[in-house]
């Protein structure tokens, strides 16, 4: 048992240490992941002050580790492409050790990201450690629901180019359009936007990270988000558990 643990481990970190080298040797992705929440931050602060700058800062938070897993369609389609995966296939490397080491690759890429917003946040809105450890609970689910969605739609992609462009698509429908910028509330007037709200996966972690942390009033009962989060988990977990590891 603790041989196989290891050998999980090893190759995770391989895995992971082969696809973040890149990026330590290219600085400036740090810049263009901090950009476009920061942007929407400081959106939401001319048009609401500093109640809805807190509430866009939780949504920075979510959106920049849901991206780490949004985005992970196009690094498998990308070693694919390359024949690096068929070399991970001839090895003793297993396809939820390959998945995990993407994944977890992903995450330390997006850390300086979210960690600025996490600091952000704190400094505007203190909190105590409780409520700390609910958000990173929220920042590791967040994870790994959306690396879950990433490599669920990567089974079904052949062109990089296109899975640029799903990427794309599923970062405005996950993250821009739902609450997750904003809170729930805002779209209580119109039952339509709001239904369809609910329907998002993502909606669920920002409202409960805004409940937990920031204890802003439910719209909803919180355990709707609770049960959400671990049905949607669920769900893409089988579909992405049915992923081609080897090609037919």
């Amino acid at each position: 048992m603790n041989l196989n643990l290891n050998n999980f481990l090893k190759a995770c970190l391989g895995i992971c240490y082969l696809n973040i080298t890149s990026l330590l040797r290219s600085p400036l992705w740090i810049p263009s992941m901090l950009l476009p929440p920061l942007a929407m931050v400081i959106i939401f602060f001319i048009i609401g002050g500093k109640p809805l700058a807190i509430h866009a800062l939780i949504g920075a938070v979510i959106a920049s580790t849901a991206n780490t897993g949004l985005y992970l369609p196009r690094l498998v389609i990308l070693l694919k492409h390359s024949q690096l995966q068929d070399i991970f296939v001839a090895s003793p490397v297993g396809k939820f050790s390959y998945m995990t080491g993407l994944a977890l690759s992903r995450l330390i890429g997006s850390s300086p990201a979210i960690l600025t917003f996490i600091t952000a946040l704190l400094i505007i809105k203190p909190v105590d450690a409780s409520k700390i450890s609910v958000l990173l609970l929220l920042i590791f689910l967040t994870w790994l629901m959306c690396c879950l969605i990433g490599f669920s739609i990567a089974t079904y992609i052949k062109n990089i180019v296109h899975a640029d462009a799903i990427s794309n698509l599923l970062s405005l429908a996950l993250i821009l359009l739902p609450p997750i910028y904003y809170p729930l509330n805002l779209l209580s007037k119109n039952i339509y936007a709001y239904t369809i709200a609910l329907a998002i996966p993502t909606t669920h972690l920002a409202e409960a990270a805004r409940i937990f942390v920031l204890e802003s009033p439910p719209p909803i009962n919180p355990s709707i988000h609770t049960l959400s989060i671990i049905v949607y988990i669920i769900i893409f977990a089988i579909l992405s558990s049915r992923s081609r590891w080897r090609e037919p």
